[in-house]
């Protein structure tokens, strides 16, 4: 009887903390390292949002709101940056819910998919995987949402024991040490409008190292390119391009649902070719609310990162630019 007492204890102890694991404050202070701004963020938010950006660290890196008030003429005025480090679509999907659900109003929402998983001979390096199992961001606890399961999504088992289990080991941690109170414990002042590091933007011998080794795998692919632009195929193939069609649905429907004007898009890299016209139409036909730069502006900021991956200030001006005017041109007149 005491035994079977004992495991009852123990499991509902175990399901309150994955329980207490879902809500938002707990999962936003689970976020990369700068976790208590992302916090904040999520806490002081504006019901009113005009713009909103999700996506990784380089759509946090890549998009500044101020420049994308300026570059607006002030005609868009209440712009918020939410992206975090690790590309993880459904993790985008849940600050979106978790949002709608608290009552808030989105005009634009800006989001970011790893389209790599989308094509035919390019390869993600989460590809092993549906949900990458190893992130800065703690994904596995975004991944392992019961609100998520509940709503269909085709998660890997895997990942969501891996979630749970890692759910059990955080949120102790979070709560004896105090980190948990000293968030409950935030004032409601407004929310920064990105997360941003002044070292991102610091040249180090490191970033340096990455440019030189993407430009080298950039030029040992060469060959493969036609005319210099990137033409790979868009024929979604194995569980992890299945699952980011799944997830970008989900968005999509939750967008139109609460009229939201959506759009896709994936930050270039370092010595990254640019798309070929025809992989950005396939894309459209695929996600029709994907969009790239032209041309001549994505061979202009592949050679403005600060490291492999992330623009530097000057091409996350330009970009930040570019998604204006889209916006801009979508918007209702």
């Amino acid at each position: 009887m005491l035994r079977k007492l004992a495991a009852t204890l123990v499991f509902a102890a175990g399901a309150a903390l994955i329980g207490f694991a879902d809500s938002p404050v707990v999962r936003y202070l689970s976020t990369g390292k700068l976790n208590a701004c992302a916090v904040r963020q999520y806490q002081n938010l504006p019901q009113r949002v005009d713009v909103l950006a999700l996506g990784s660290s380089r759509m946090r890196r890549g998009f500044d709101p101020n420049t994308f008030v300026e570059a607006s003429g002030g005609r868009i005025a209440n712009v918020y940056n939410l992206a975090a480090p690790g590309l993880h679509l459904i993790r985008s999907a849940n600050t979106l819910d978790d949002l709608l659900d608290s009552g808030h109003s989105i005009g634009t929402l800006i989001v970011e998919a790893d389209i790599d998983a989308l094509r035919l001979g390019k390869r993600s390096r989460w590809n092993w995987t549906p949900i990458a199992a190893r992130s800065a961001s703690w994904a596995d606890i975004f991944a392992g949402s019961p609100r998520t399961l509940g709503r269909g999504q085709a998660v890997d088992p895997r990942i969501v024991l891996r979630g749970a289990l890692e759910k059990l080991r955080q949120v102790p941690v979070l709560i004896l040490t105090g980190r948990v109170a000293r968030v409950l414990a935030y004032p409601s002042d407004r929310a920064t409008t990105v997360c941003f590091d002044p070292n991102f933007d610091v040249e180090t011998p490191g970033k340096a190292n990455s440019r030189a080794r993407a430009a080298r795998a950039a030029l040992a692919r060469a060959d493969e390119l036609e005319e210099g632009n990137d033409n790979t195929f868009v024929r979604p193939r194995g569980p992890k391009a299945l699952v980011e069609i799944e997830v970008l649905q989900r968005i999509r429907e939750r967008a139109r649902q609460a009229g939201i004007r959506l759009i896709v898009v994936r930050p270039s890299g370092f010595a990254e070719a640019p798309l070929h016209p025809e992989t950005v139409a396939s894309l459209k036909r695929l996600v029709p609310e994907f969009q790239s730069p032209p041309m001549e502006l994505a061979e202009q900021l592949n050679d403005l990162q600060i490291d492999a991956t992330h623009y530097g200030p000057e091409g996350r001006r330009l970009y930040t630019q570019w998604l204006a005017e889209i916006a801009i041109s979508s918007a209702p007149n």
